[in-house]
Formats: structure tokens, C-alpha cells, sequence
């Protein structure tokens, strides 16, 4: 039934739709990460995980530049012709109700979709998220008809592309990024902000067209946080 489809189904979990339709098959990879003190990255690849003829390429890039910022990248692209892609992310999955706001102002059921950054407090932890590419992307906060026992959610709509990059910065805690500033061209995502008065920049090029590995660079002013022009997972790694 409907509460079954959406608990069990894409439209339940933190992930993409493409055109309203999610994973048809229980199929992925992690095939680049790396680890230093100051910062974690993986890519998982959830390509295969979809219809052939809907998606061509899902590949999400997570750099945690420790503790408390997250650099969510989705590199997507259709398979046949342009379409949309829905972004989403389950405020209410465990515990306790979450109180989720833009610019402090609760966000309801059916509301406008509105660009800015949606705080999401809950059991005394805070997260916010900027949504900085595409420019002007909103949010919107939904609920799967059917299944409103399990609480709304918030599902970004990107423009009908054959190729997307999402980018959303989360922040958690007290933390505050200032001075952001982002550049998204030729494969390249290029962050810069600065964090309690530090410079960073993340320097990530995605995987190339032949599946060549991404390359990452991550810096606080002239120090060197994590350099990697290979982040292949090795062969016969577990996991």
C-alpha cells in the first residue's frame, strides 16, 4: 500500500527522484574516499540504482571538514533528455518532531517554495542547510499523500537540465560559514568561506567521463588540510 511505497521506496529516504521516480534496484558503490584529522570525503555511486533510461550518472560527493560543516555535492545527469530532479531530506526520521524554519519562520505544509537557508533543530542539535547551487534553488516542505503519519519532508525541485550539480552546505551546531562563495564549472566545485574568522576553500573535481577518479583539495589559508589527486578505494578494501 501507499505507507509501505513510501517507507520502503526512494520518496522515504534521503535521495533524489528523477521526474517524481526513484531507485528500481538495490544497487551502488563507494569507489572513492579518504580520511585525514581535519576532513572525511566519500562518493557513493547510486547510477545503477535507477531506470537507464531516466539517469545516466548519480554521484554524491560528501566532504566533512570537521566538526561541524558538510559539503553535500550530487552530480547528476538524465539519461535520454532533460529532466527534474528532486532533492530530499527527512527532517523527522527518528526521535522526537523537529522544529524546521527559514530565516526563523516555520515552514508549513504547502507553503511557497522560497530560496534561503532552513534551520532544523531537534533534541538540542542543530543543523542548517544552504542550498547554493543551482543559484536561487528553494526549498518546499511536502508531505507524500498517503503517508502523512510519517511527517513532512523537505524536497528541493532543480531545473529540467541534462546535467545538474546540487550543492547544499550543511552547518551544524553554532557554526557559521561567512563570506561564502562558490564556483561550479567545467567538472570543478569551487567553495571558499570563512569559519570563526578562518579562510577554507574545497577544490573538488568530479569524476571524470571516463570514471577517472575525482581530485580534492581542501585548505585553511596555506595549510594543507587533505590533498588528494587519486581517492580510488583500494581493491579488496572492506565495505
Amino acid at each position: 500500500g501507499t505507507l509501505r511505497a513510501f517507507a520502503r521506496g526512494s520518496v522515504g529516504h534521503n535521495t533524489v527522484l528523477v521526474e517524481g521516480k526513484g531507485q528500481i534496484a538495490n544497487r551502488g558503490s563507494t569507489p572513492f574516499f579518504a580520511t585525514s584529522r581535519a576532513v572525511d570525503y566519500a562518493m557513493g555511486d547510486a547510477s545503477p540504482a535507477y531506470s537507464a533510461a531516466l539517469l545516466s550518472r548519480f554521484h554524491r560527493h560528501l566532504v566533512y571538514l570537521k566538526p561541524d560543516l558538510l559539503l553535500i555535492v550530487d552530480d547528476l545527469r538524465a539519461a535520454e533528455q532533460p529532466q527534474t530532479f528532486q532533492w530530499l531530506l527527512h527532517p523527522h526520521s527518528w526521535g522526537p518532531e523537529a522544529a524546521v524554519t527559514r530565516h526563523g519562520d516555520a515552514l508549513v505544509v504547502g507553503g511557497p517554495t522560497a530560496p534561503g537557508t532552513v534551520e532544523i533543530a531537534k533534541g538540542g542539535q542543530k543543523m542548517r542547510l544552504r542550498f547554493l547551487n543551482p543559484p536561487n534553488l528553494g526549498a518546499r516542505y511536502v508531505v507524500y499523500p498517503g503517508a502523512e503519519k510519517y511527517r513532512p519532508y523537505l524536497q528541493v525541485d532543480t531545473p529540467r537540465a541534462e546535467a545538474v550539480v546540487v550543492v547544499t552546505l550543511c552547518e551544524f551546531g553554532d557554526t557559521t560559514a561567512e563570506s561564502v562563495a562558490l564556483k561550479v564549472s567545467g567538472g570543478i566545485v569551487d567553495l571558499s568561506c570563512q569559519v570563526a574568522g578562518k579562510p577554507y576553500r574545497i577544490l573538488l573535481t568530479l569524476v571524470g567521463e571516463k570514471g577517472q577518479s575525482p581530485r580534492l583539495e581542501v585548505t585553511q589559508g596555506q595549510r594543507i588540510l587533505l590533498d588528494r589527486q587519486d581517492l580510488t578505494v583500494p581493491a579488496g578494501a572492506p565495505g
